[in-house]
């Protein structure tokens, strides 16, 4: 990082460092900057802040909860995960499958569709933050204001630079915490990978390409042709 002066800690992995010019043409607009996977400066009641933390570091919801909401972070299992600034073909494809998702629902009234960044707290060592998620009309009190306090039923990962914590961490995450339909969209093979929740375990319902069409087993009747997401 940038040199700074470092002021003092205030919270576990975080550190505030004195304002500059430098550190605030750093900052820019979006009022943080990251560094590294473990290294993030951010600003917050009109300080900056530094986040740095180990790969044996383990932080709870509590902690994440106090951290600025637009920060691009995510806690999993006890550890925080830094992300990626998505491309513009993964926005493309977020926008394209939710929108969708929304028509589709708003028809049918079936429930909910939300995009990233949203929390989902699943317990005080995991929020997530899902590219899409559906919460059904059945389970609708789970969603509050700030965040999903529980399962939602559909979870949609479009990968980018995380395909490992998409493909085993959060896998396995939606398993255990019965999350009932999983679909992992890859851009770059322009596949759809459709997973089914058995018994708190992720298994492979579908696989598609080409000119398929990915069909919902959670929202019925749902349906997208591969072609008009990957255009």
């Amino acid at each position: 990082m940038a040199t700074a002066t470092i002021a003092k800690q205030v919270r576990k992995g975080i550190i505030t460092v004195e304002k500059n010019e430098l550190l605030k043409k750093m900052l820019r607009k979006n009022h943080f900057r990251v560094f590294s996977e473990n290294e993030m400066l951010f600003e917050q009641n009109n300080q900056y802040h530094l986040l740095q933390f180990e790969e044996e570091d383990t932080f709870t919801a509590q902690e994440y909860f106090s951290l600025p909401e637009n920060i691009p972070l995510q806690l999993l299992y006890g550890k925080y995960f830094i992300m990626a600034s998505p491309t513009i073909t993964h926005q493309d494809i977020l926008l394209e499958l939710a929108t969708e998702i929304k028509i589709f629902l708003r028809i049918n009234s079936l429930g909910k569709v939300i995009v990233a960044p949203a929390d989902v707290y699943f317990s005080e060592e995991t929020v997530a933050q899902p590219d899409i998620l559906f919460v059904s009309k059945e389970n609708l009190e789970i969603v509050g204001e700030k965040r999903v306090n529980g399962s939602p039923d559909f979870i949609v990962e479009i990968l980018s630079s995380n395909v490992k914590d998409d493909r085993i961490t959060k896998m396995k995450l939606y398993g255990e915490e019965n999350v009932k339909e999983y679909w992992i969209v890859n851009p770059e093979d322009k596949t759809i990978e459709i997973f089914t929740n058995n018994e708190g375990k992720m298994q492979v319902h579908a696989t598609l390409q080409d000119n398929e069409i990915a069909k919902s087993e959670i929202i019925k009747g749902f349906e997208i042709e591969l072609k008009q997401l990957f255009k």
